[in-house]
């Protein structure tokens, strides 16, 4: 299982030889992959966070993705 901790670069692995519906699925799995794990860092960080701070930070986070997916 991956840390935390760990980024994802995008230009060190770019998928130059795949269509572009591939391309995009691509950049979504690994924005998903980064919300992930920005949501378990917040929760590791913050053990006794309450229901609703937990539920505000997923939803930041969220909404977040949904901002990223967009713009591609």
């Amino acid at each position: 299982m991956r840390s935390a901790k760990h980024k994802f670069n995008m230009s060190s692995s770019k998928p130059s030889k795949l269509c572009a519906k591939n391309k995009l699925l691509y950049f979504v799995c690994i924005f998903q992959a980064q919300t992930i794990l920005k949501i378990c860092d917040y929760v590791k960080k913050n053990p006794r966070a309450s229901q609703a701070q937990l539920k505000a930070e997923v939803e930041k986070e969220i909404t977040a993705f949904a901002q990223q997916v967009s713009q591609l």
